[in-house]
Formats: structure tokens, C-alpha cells, sequence
């Protein structure tokens, strides 16, 4: 049985990150799953990503979206409609912790790989299914992607509103909450229990992000108003165009503050019911202040203790000196010039490191088979199919 530690120490590591000896496998594509994979890489996993060897995943023409979610991690390219592709698979499965699959429903006990085959020769193995809807349910085979998943959950409001914010929230939820499962699993595993199977719904995990919203409006509460209807809390512009954003939502003493700057100190002690229900008049009169300032007020709203920042674009953030100073943005080791987002996490102190980029196809096939115990003949049809390529009008195994 899979072992983490045992692992580790085999191999002579010392374990710096926290999953260090724990093995994934990741048969899930595009975003959800690599999200979810670059997470537990980055902590120390050994995460292995298999792919078909005709295409690979679909992301792989777009290198930046590719190298962000696939780095610190190995590639194995496999046919899975095909029996060494299966046999190979199956002898992965016996080596590793857990294996995630986004497929859609169905799909995996069309190849003969459900959770079931899987954990036949290793009933520790957690098997973590990440598809739209769910294993069960009326629509679990329906195909959907971030936008229609979004809209299902009450986030697409007209025609142009999901183009304002263009994060796939569906699939980062999704990934976060496949990786709190996996991780509950290994605890509950750990602690003498056995694998399992771990359904993970992209709606659902939407939809729990939604729950100030959706829980009110089952039960005919009146929800929080989001954003917050504080007329301190929005986007102002100050004289030359520059824009910039206050939150204060509900903050007495900062909505003090901010109209003792101004100058506005007639309007210093409303409470926060009496901004909201006068909100549109003192919106107005926040623009029309703040029009005549420079660039210079929001460094003086900062120092007065009032939450303001300047609205910054994506080129901007990697300059930002607080993101600067938390060294948020990492070279790749052993990639000069290469530069990586690390994950928001510090123990003791310390950042996890990016350690490689993002594999090619297949790259590691046969030195993680030969890890797994795969047998000779298996991994040399397997190895054959690879460097044959892709074959004209054979289906994809993704499907």
C-alpha cells in the first residue's frame, strides 16, 4: 500500500514541503484538475500527468495558461482505449495515493477504469471525479464549461456582465475544494481508515461560494447587500483620470476619517444606515470632491487609516511593492529569465519553490512506468505508441 512516508524515506528526502512523497496521478485537463494539481505539486507532491498521446491537453496551445497550472510536475502519455494504455494505467494506480479524473460522467467505466478497477489491487487509492454537474443527477453527463456553469448558479446577470470579470470561477472553486477533499481523505486515511471516492461538482462548489446569497433567498431572508451599499465603498476618479478604489463598508471611524480629508466634515458623522439611505446623493458628492484632487490623495487617505488603493492592472501587480517585498512572483529554478506566481502559502515563514516548468508530452513516460513496476513489454508497446504519434481518425480517450 501507497506509503508517504515510507516513500520519503526510500528516496533519502528530507520532506521541506508538506506532501512531499505523496503521489497523484492527474488524468483531469484544461483547468479545474491542473489547478488543483499545481496546488499539491507546488506542496510537494509528486503529480503525475497522463495524457493522450495524439493531442495532449487542450491547453497546451496556450503555453502561458499551460506552464502556469502544469509546473513541478511529470508527464506520462497513455492511450487509454487501448490495452497496454490500460495495463500501464492500472500499474500507476497501484503506486499512487490518489488519482484525480475529470472525465465526464461515465467515461471512465467505459474504458473499464472506474473507481472500483481502480482500487481493486490498492484499496487505499483516493480516486477524486471532478465534472460539471456531478456523478449523479439529471443532467451528470450534460457537457458544460465555466460560462454555463456560472449562469446556472445565478452569476450571469445580461448579456455583457460575465465579460466584466473574466475568472473561471467554476473551475477555480471546483479545484480548491477537490483539494480540501483530497486532503480530508489522506487525514482520514492516515488515521486508519481506508481510500474512497470523492465526487466533486463544479456547480456545487459554485454554488457554496454563492451561500450568502442562496441560503437568504430559500428561506426568505433578506440578504447582505454585495457589493456593500456604503457610499464609501466604490471606484472613484480623481483629477487626471486615475481611478481609485474605497472599501469601507460599514466602518464608522474610516468613513470619519476619509471625510475629515476631504473636508467634508458635515458629512463626518452619519452612521453607516444613514450613508446608505442617502447613498446616491453622497456618491455624487464623493465624485465631485475627489474629481478636483491629485494623485497625492490616495497616499493621504492611507496615512488617515482609510482602506484605498489605486485600481491596477495585471501588468501593474507584478511591480506592486507589497507583492515585491512577499517575493510572491519566483524565478524557476534552473529556467534563467522564467518567472512563476508561487502559492499563497508560507510555513514558518517559508514559501514553497517552483522547482521545473511544465513537462512536454509524455516526457517522463517511461521513467515513471519503470517506477510503478510497469512490465517491460507493457511499457515498450506503450513507449511504441508514443513515438509512432498521432494516428488519423483514432478517437481521443478524453471523450
Amino acid at each position: 500500500m501507497p506509503n508517504p512516508s515510507a516513500r520519503a524515506a526510500r528516496t533519502g528526502d528530507t520532506p521541506a514541503e508538506p506532501l512531499v512523497g505523496l503521489r497523484v496521478l492527474m488524468l483531469a485537463q484544461q483547468f479545474p484538475g491542473p489547478f488543483m494539481g499545481s496546488i499539491l505539486a507546488d506542496l510537494g507532491a509528486d503529480v503525475v500527468i497522463v495524457e493522450n498521446p495524439d493531442s495532449g491537453d487542450p491547453t497546451r496551445r496556450f503555453p502561458g495558461c499551460f506552464e502556469t497550472l502544469n509546473r513541478n510536475r511529470r508527464a506520462v502519455a497513455l492511450d487509454l482505449k487501448s490495452v497496454p494504455g490500460r495495463a500501464a494505467l492500472l500499474a500507476l494506480a497501484r503506486s499512487a495515493d490518489a488519482l484525480v479524473e475529470g472525465f465526464r460522467p461515465g467515461v471512465m467505466d467505459r474504458l473499464n477504469l472506474s473507481a472500483a478497477v481502480l482500487r481493486a489491487s490498492n484499496p487505499d487509492l483516493i480516486v477524486v471525479s471532478i465534472s460539471a454537474f456531478g456523478q449523479t443527477g439529471p443532467d451528470a453527463a450534460a457537457a458544460a464549461h465555466d460560462l454555463a456553469i456560472q449562469a446556472r448558479a445565478g452569476l450571469v446577470h445580461d448579456s455583457v456582465s460575465w465579460q466584466r470579470d473574466p475568472l473561471p470561477l467554476a473551475d477555480v472553486s471546483s479545484a480548491m475544494y477537490a483539494v480540501i477533499a483530497l486532503l480530508a481523505a489522506l487525514i482520514r486515511r492516515a488515521a486508519g481508515g481506508r481510500g474512497c471516492v470523492v465526487d466533486i461538482s463544479m456547480l456545487e462548489s459554485l454554488l457554496s461560494w454563492q451561500a450568502l446569497a442562496l441560503v437568504p433567498a430559500v428561506n426568505g431572508w433578506p440578504p447582505a447587500p454585495y457589493p456593500p451599499r456604503d457610499p464609501g465603498y466604490g471606484v472613484f476618479e480623481v483629477r487626471g483620470g486615475r481611478l481609485m478604489a474605497l472599501s469601507i463598508a460599514g466602518e464608522d471611524l474610516q468613513w470619519e476619517r476619509l471625510c475629515e480629508s476631504l473636508g467634508i466634515t458635515d458629512l463626518a458623522g452619519l452612521t453607516a444606515e444613514q450613508r446608505e439611505q442617502s447613498r446616491d446623493q453622497i456618491v455624487a458628492r464623493l465624485r465631485a470632491e475627489l474629481s478636483r484632487r491629485g494623485t497625492e490623495i490616495c497616499e493621504t487617505l492611507v496615512r488617515a487609516g482609510v482602506s484605498a488603493t489605486w485600481v491596477r492592472t495585471v501588468d501593474d501587480v507584478a511591480h506592486d511593492p507589497q507583492v515585491v517585498s512577499r517575493k510572491l512572483i519566483v524565478p524557476v529554478a534552473g529556467n534563467a529569465g522564467a518567472r512563476a506566481l508561487r502559492q499563497p502559502i508560507l510555513f514558518d515563514g517559508r514559501a514553497t519553490a517552483v522547482q521545473r516548468m511544465a513537462p512536454g508530452l509524455g516526457q517522463h513516460t517511461r521513467e515513471v512506468l519503470l517506477e510503478a513496476g510497469c512490465p517491460a513489454e507493457v511499457i515498450a508497446e506503450v513507449l511504441t505508441r508514443l513515438r509512432r504519434g498521432p494516428e488519423s481518425g483514432e478517437p481521443s480517450a478524453s471523450g
